[in-house]
């Protein structure tokens, strides 16, 4: 199978800035292709010690959290709401049955940064809450921090510091033990460090809280007292709020609200690359958190919108589908199938020829369309909608593995093949 763009393959990446490196490889030669890559920000990434590190404006991402060969990370535009996201000790910050000490321990950046949240020694409800404005009401939100056990392993969140919308994790056992927000997660970074996070639905007026747990409890809200003994605690730092049914990489503020632009990722490669009359999309990636989230987006030189186009995109909560337009935006074919679950790892590979149209993916056949006629395609985008590169709906929430594209049709028993997992 003699592919003539590969992007990321094996962990080969190659980034610079603005600019993310591909390379031909048909016939055993290996050519550069660049890719123009823009964010007009910084941003963090998990790096290959599993710190977070800062980047800076217009420098890809390869990340390393829960990937030993690093994936290309792809993000929309998102805002942390959190003014101080790493001092705890700000007046910013609430306490409330509890106390915090700075410089206590290594922090998932790997400076002597992350501060201990200390139970008091008295009987009550242990926790430190933060105010916060610039909500929209009745959104999703997704609250998250780094924790880590100390003499205290178990760590709650509220939101409102209400009966509604709390997460409770086990810093020990890296589990979620209860939640009743919509989403939960808990990711393992480095040295015992853990991102952990939970969405909810925004009410009116809000406050974020966060709770130092005894060891005996289980399940239900964390709002519960119980005789601490004044010297144990937890580790935490980088606090993050933002507007979004997921957690994106880390935003740090130091007494402001800060947004991290968006990462757009595009080619206009030379001839021959993408197959004008025939050829092969393939994305090694996940299967996503955004409603309408776009793989891969091909289109012609004087295409607009939808017109004159070919991608690759979920569709409704499991399924994901292959779309090719004409000149007129009309529809050429729409496969569409499969019932993935988020997070899940995707092969996609999508096959097209005039009459012989295909969508395989994890080493299935989701459907055909015998009756397509192709059009021209001369620029990629990977995640995102070219046409509206501000809409998040659009942008990948997961990371891109591999990006490969084929001039030729390929077979279906090769198409098997390679998206078999």
């Amino acid at each position: 199978m003699a592919n003539t763009l590969n992007l990321g393959t094996d962990g080969n990446w190659g980034v610079k800035k603005d600019s993310l490196l591909g390379y031909n490889s048909e016939n055993g030669n290996f050519k550069p292709l660049p890719f123009d890559f823009t964010r007009a920000s910084s941003a963090t990434v998990v790096n290959k010690a599993g710190l977070i590190e800062t980047v800076g404006s217009g420098e890809p991402r390869i990340d390393f959290l829960g990937n030993t060969k690093g994936a290309l990370k792809l993000e929309p535009q998102r805002t942390n709401l959190i003014t101080y996201s790493e001092a705890f000790d700000n007046a910013y910050w609430t306490k409330s049955g509890a106390s915090v000490v700075s410089d206590a321990a290594i922090s998932p950046d790997g400076s002597l940064n992350a501060f201990k949240l200390v139970e008091s020694a008295t009987n009550a409800v242990h926790r430190i809450n933060s105010p916060f404005a610039g909500i929209t009401t009745a959104t999703p939100h997704t609250f998250k921090v780094y924790a880590k056990a100390g003499e205290s392993s178990k760590i709650g969140f509220r939101e409102n510091a209400s009966t509604a919308n709390y997460a409770t994790f086990d810093l020990s056992l890296g589990t979620v033990l209860d939640s009743d927000g919509l989403t939960t997660s808990i990711k393992e970074v480095s040295n015992n460090w853990y991102e952990i996070s939970y969405t909810f639905t925004s009410g009116s007026s809000e406050i974020m809280a966060i709770y130092v747990l005894s060891d005996s409890y289980t399940t239900g809200s964390p709002e519960l007292a119980y005789l601490g003994d004044g010297s144990s605690g937890l580790y935490i730092y980088g606090a993050q709020l933002e507007q979004g049914s997921y957690a994106t990489s880390y935003i740090p503020t130091q007494g402001s609200a800060v947004t991290r632009l968006a990462d757009v990722c595009s080619q206009t490669p030379p001839d021959g690359i993408i197959g004008q009359t025939e050829g092969v999309l393939f994305f090694d990636g996940y299967y996503g958190d955004e409603v309408s989230e776009i793989y891969l987006f091909t289109q012609s030189s004087t295409g607009t919108g939808v017109s004159d186009s070919m991608y690759l995109q979920k569709s409704g909560a499991s399924s994901l589908k292959f779309i090719g337009r004409d000149a007129s935006a009309t529809t050429q074919w729409d496969i569409t199938g499969g019932s993935f679950s988020i997070g899940q790892k995707i092969k996609v590979a999508a096959a097209y020829k005039n009459n012989d149209v295909v969508l395989y993916i994890n080493g299935l056949q989701i459907g055909a369309d015998l009756v397509a006629l192709i059009p021209t395609m001369s620029n990629v985008k990977i995640g995102g909608y070219p046409s509206q590169p501000s809409v998040s709906n659009y942008f990948l929430s997961k990371p891109v593995n591999d990006v490969k594209l084929y001039n030729t049709r390929l077979s279906n028993s090769e198409l098997q093949q390679l998206t078999t997992i």
